[in-house]
């Protein structure tokens, strides 16, 4: 004791005065102190520590080594106290050495790493990258050359297990490099982000060797993708540019493409909208000379002359708009109307046009009704026409014999929309298999030949919430089925039935014209035509002349009866029926509507009243005329002058303006296209004059296209009405700009008319007027008032309605205001009153009932719901 003590500490000779003080413990001492250099190899501190440990024990126990004893000791009082306490204090002063110094530490732990991994060998110096501040660490002996842990306690506690630890703590790519370091695979070298990050972390350490041959090689890898990239962003940069130099051709042939699409376009849209104007024109006029022309015909044959053109003009404008519609489809500006109509009236429309083509070609054309009447709908009536009267026509065009039948189905009685599938099926040469709607119009030529007409059907089912689909055989026939779907204002409208008392002569029980009598509850009767009962009429066979002798023997005894001829629709009045008085014919098949109506007036002509003459302006009103054709002025002025109406002609824009500024004009009918001024010009010339600002001005015309309507309202047109156009859609323009507020609208004869309850309409707006006039004509007669003041004065009439539908909100008088008037006078209190509003509120409600009123609906008024509370109250 007392001796100076080298750096690499003292050897066990001059460690024998400790032997001393282990005499207590042990036997042997010696053999002691040299099991415990064994763990400290003479580390001063170190051997002193494990020596005062030993010092404390009681003794060895008996029988066991004293080398093995120590090894327990040191385990327990020193490696496992490190572990659990991170005690002695020694071992934290070297742990700290290493781990401490930011700078420093990785490539002392990385040199530690390598003289561990040397065992009993140690390392070369040489080997090492900065051994002497591992040295002064306190962890390694140096000998001959060499590192050495310095002792058994430093290695067990610092072995390599820790000391991958706390390198891999540190290096953030520790991962990464001992994979790479195992097989040098690219795949492991940093790059981006994470090479960036490590580097500004290894920035001013002093790290291992193999460190920064990793950083080095991430960063030559890195380099190398740079300079890769690099050069493909150069070849992209060149191809980009050559790609824009053949874009900015491309973009100038397809401009130069565009202009010539353009002018192309426009010469189409100029061609369509040419032949619709210059053959609209003419239909128009065959279609207005020749209605005029049936009123003044009485003879059978010269009337069936009139009515094939009729037919004619009405297919050649039914190929005019489906020419016209196939533009819309492609700009995709094809769209639908909402209105409510029957479907019966549908039906014989589309009947009045097929059925002369079809028995041109020897066909039969055959209809198929559902045993429920057809019902009140609410859609586009126009475009289901259309799509029928394709579709039949496409069957028509593909079948050389045999028949043709349209079979309407309804389905689904409780949804809210009507679901009806249309079939039309034919004996034709059929098609391909494909069954699609999307395919339909894509067939081949020679299998389907759609032309127009179908590729515009399948456009005009999915307008109608529905598809085409077809299924056919080639060489037996097709059958199209279009399903549409239409609101449902009355699902089985009652159709007005007087039974009658009828001798069916040569006609067979199984045909559908007799079974459709037959349904309707007529009694019927077939005795070789003979009247061996009361009968009210007698229906023949029109086509067999082997009838006629006893069909007029029993006219000569019965001349009281009216004989209808059953002959199918298009059918020219035979010749063996020229000398015969019978009564009128019966065109088959039709609607069970329009076949009701035929039986109920027993076939006398003119018992269905046609619209334009039901309608007659009570007030002086003057109608200016503008139209260079002088067959449209002729036409034009004969529906007006008979309604009551006093009209002027004129035939250009110029004359137009002269006569307007010298009188007042409640109204102006003027076309677009006239020689010297054209109509456009007229009314951007009027629109300038004091007196021109306010004069209602319709276009009357034969353009048709998409946007016309709108281009003549911008012009400063009121409205817009097409050419051709039926008396109807004419008295309903005069109905709206000339306010008529006593339109007795209605389809009845006047006996029946007078047996119906009267409904008061009273809204300021024409258009809700007409559209509750479609709803409710059919079950009452209707009167109209635009005000309060009118309303009042209908009330008061003889005139009186059984019930009041009163819309709320009206300039002058309000609804509200008319209700109470009507309450407090004793001959109109009685009078149910119905308030309709746009006002859907809790307030208005309550404030209505408790004025009178029976009930409060909300716009837009459900017709399903009007009806059923007008058949409640009346």
């Amino acid at each position: 004791m007392g001796k100076a003590i080298a750096l690499e500490g003292i050897a066990l000779e001059n460690a024998a005065p400790l032997s001393k003080g282990l005499m207590s413990i042990s036997s042997d001492p010696r053999r002691l102190l040299e099991a415990v250099f064994s763990w400290s190899n003479g580390q001063p501190f170190l051997t002193q520590k494990l020596c005062q440990i030993i010092a404390v024990q009681k003794s060895i126990p008996e029988g066991v080594d004293e080398v093995q004893w120590v090894e327990q000791i040191v385990r327990q009082h020193v490696v496992e106290d490190w572990e659990s306490k991170d005690n002695p204090e020694h071992l934290r002063t070297i742990r700290d050495r290493v781990l401490l110094d930011p700078l420093h530490s990785t490539v002392v732990l990385s040199d530690y790493s390598k003289v561990l991994a040397g065992g009993s060998e140690g390392r070369p110096l040489k080997s090492l990258d900065d051994s002497s501040r591992l040295y002064l660490s306190g962890l390694i002996a140096i000998k001959q050359g060499r590192a050495y842990p310095r002792t058994k306690v430093y290695k067990t506690v610092f072995d390599r297990t820790w000391v991958d630890a706390q390198l891999s703590a540190r290096r953030p790519y520790a991962e990464p490099m001992k994979r790479w370091e195992d097989n040098h695979d690219a795949q492991y070298l940093l790059s981006g982000e994470e090479l960036q990050s490590s580097q500004q972390w290894a920035e001013g350490k002093h790290l291992p060797e193999a460190d920064h041959r990793f950083l080095a090689a991430s960063q030559a890898l890195e380099s190398q993708s740079f300079q890769r990239w690099n050069e493909r962003l150069q070849e992209e940069v060149q191809q980009r540019r050559a790609a824009e130099k053949s874009l900015q051709e491309a973009l100038k042939d397809l401009e130069t493409a565009r202009e010539h699409a353009d002018l192309a376009n426009r010469a189409k849209t100029d061609f369509l909208a040419r032949v619709s104007h210059e053959v609209r024109t003419p239909i128009n006029s065959v279609l207005g000379l020749s209605r005029l022309a049936m009123k003044q015909q009485t003879d059978e044959l010269g009337r069936d002359y009139l009515q094939k053109i009729r037919r004619t003009t009405n297919y050649m404008l039914s190929v005019v708009n489906d020419i016209v519609d196939v533009a819309k489809v492609e700009r995709g500006e094809l769209s639908l109307n909402t209105e409510t109509f029957y479907l019966d009236d549908v039906i014989d429309r589309l009947i009045d046009i097929v059925a002369p083509r079809a028995l041109e070609k020897s066909l039969k054309f055959e209809l198929d009704l559902p045993q429920d009447n057809l019902p009140l709908l609410l859609g586009d009536a126009n475009r289901l026409e259309q799509l029928l009267l394709n579709l039949v026509s496409n069957s028509i065009r593909h079948t050389a014999e045999g028949s043709i039948c349209l079979r309407i189905t309804l389905s689904d009685p409780h949804n809210q929309e009507q679901p009806i599938h249309f079939a039309v099926e034919d004996s034709g040469e059929g098609v391909s298999d494909e069954s699609v709607c999307g395919v339909v119009g894509n067939h081949p030529q020679s299998a389907l030949k759609p032309g127009l007409g179908l590729s515009l059907c399948c456009e005009l089912t999915g307008l109608m919430g529905g598809g085409l689909v077809v299924d056919s055989e080639p060489s037996k026939g097709s059958r199209f089925t279009a399903t549409v779907r239409f609101g449902c204002v009355e699902r089985e409208p009652d159709i007005e039935v007087l039974p009658q008392s009828i001798l069916v002569c040569g006609l067979d029980a199984e045909r559908t014209l007799v079974k459709e009598l037959s349904q309707l509850g007529h009694q019927l009767s077939d005795s070789d035509c003979e009247a061996d009962a009361p009968l009210d009429m007698v229906l023949f066979d029109g086509l067999d002349k082997t009838l006629l002798p006893a069909i007029k023997l029993l006219q000569s005894e019965h001349s009281e009866l009216a004989f209808l001829a059953a002959l199918p629709s298009g059918q020219s009045t035979p010749y063996h029926l020229s000398d015969f008085n019978y009564t009128t014919r019966l065109d088959y098949p039709l609607s069970r509507r329009a076949l009701a109506d035929l039986i109920n007036h027993k076939g006398q002509a003119g018992a269905v009243a046609e619209s334009d003459e039901l309608i007659h302006f009570r007030g002086n009103y003057h109608v200016l005329v503008v139209d260079d054709d002088e067959i449209n002025l002729l036409i034009v002025s004969e529906l007006l002058t008979k309604t009551g109406l006093q009209v002027d002609l004129v035939d250009d824009g110029a004359k137009a303006l002269d006569r307007l500024e010298q009188r007042q004009y409640d109204l102006v009918l003027m076309d677009i296209e006239m020689p010297v001024m054209g109509g456009l010009q007229a009314v951007e010339v009027l629109r300038k004059q004091p007196w021109g600002k306010d004069v209602p001005v319709v276009a009357m015309t034969a353009h048709a296209l998409v946007g016309d309507g709108e281009r003549f309202l911008a012009a400063g047109m009121n409205a817009h009405l097409t050419k051709p156009f039926e008396p109807q859609d004419l008295y309903g323009v005069l109905a709206h700009w000339l306010k008529i507020e006593e339109p007795l609208l209605s389809t009845n004869t006047p006996d029946t008319k007078s047996q119906k309850p009267t409904v008061l309409v009273v809204d300021d707006e024409p258009d809700n007027i007409r559209l509750m006039m479609s709803v409710l004509q059919e079950q009452y007669t209707v009167l109209a008032a635009t005000n309060g003041e009118k309303a009042l004065q209908l009330a008061a009439s003889d005139k009186a309605p059984s019930a009041i539908i009163l819309d709320v909100l009206m300039p002058g008088m309000s609804g509200f205001e008319v209700c109470k008037a009507l309450k407090f006078d004793p001959a109109t209190e009685q009078i149910p009153v119905i308030f309709v509003s746009g006002l859907d509120s809790e307030e208005h409600y309550r404030e209505g009932l408790e004025m009178g009123a029976v009930d409060f609906l909300s716009k837009p008024v459900s017709p399903v719901l009007l009806l059923a509370r007008l058949s409640k109250l009346l």
